[in-house]
């Protein structure tokens, strides 16, 4: 009846995880049009709005909306790492690296400090990048302790950055005991189960994982690798 930035919210969701990318885009802006200015939620809006820009491939318009958040609230280090992985995405890793430590500076979010570690990796920075990993396991446990349920983010750890699948599988099916619709846990079984030559569970999950017909870029990379409709 009175729609509001969070109800905004809610609809660019729904719309964002059945597959309607430009209907999300459009209820965000909507969402940061209804936003007290520079409050925590109205940068939150605007950061999942450059989130769904990138979605969209549109990295130059997902960069203009974390620099105009930037322009309100200067020390937003969720922005400022955004950035970051946009600009490792586009070869420009030198700047990466430097959005990515100004952001760990002003909060110690265990994000970057994956983003920084993947880096490192792919530029065969080993020391550096050993250095990073005890931490970011003293950070996930911290949130485990007080808390958080991290078993996705240990699950995209030991896959993406310890290239150890089995131990991520032990992760993901524990979540997935848990969630066993959840299109983000099926998505990454099927990734997992990709990695260990496991079609029939790869296809199995990715096919649970699709069930909204969402345009993420991972899960449409899914149906074409494992021809899922």
């Amino acid at each position: 009846i009175r729609p509001d930035l969070r109800s905004y919210s809610r609809v660019s969701y729904q719309r964002e995880i059945h597959g309607d990318l430009p209907g999300a885009i459009e209820a965000m802006e909507m969402a940061v049009a209804a936003g007290p200015p520079a409050t925590e939620e109205t940068a939150w809006a605007m950061l999942t709005l450059g989130k769904l820009y990138e979605m969209k491939a549109d990295t130059a318009q997902a960069a203009q909306i974390f620099r105009e958040l930037l322009q309100f609230r200067p020390d937003y280090p969720f922005a400022t790492a955004s950035l970051g992985d946009l600009a490792i995405q586009q070869g420009r890793l030198a700047r990466g690296e430097q959005l990515l430590k100004e952001a760990i500076e002003a909060i110690p979010e265990v994000g970057f400090y994956i983003s920084l570690a993947a880096l490192y990796k792919n530029q065969n920075r080993t020391a550096e990048f050993e250095q990073l990993i005890p931490e970011i396991l003293a950070m996930l446990e911290d949130d485990t302790v007080h808390g958080h349920d991290m078993r996705l983010e240990y699950a995209h750890l030991y896959r993406d950055l310890l290239d150890d699948p089995n131990k991520a599988l032990e992760y993901a099916r524990s979540e997935y005991e848990r969630r066993p619709d959840n299109i983000d846990v099926n998505a990454l079984l099927a990734e997992i189960y990709l990695d260990l030559k496991d079609i029939n569970q790869a296809r199995l999950h990715a096919t649970k994982a699709t069930v909204t017909q969402s345009s993420r870029p991972d899960i449409l990379s899914l149906q074409k690798q494992l021809a899922v409709k």
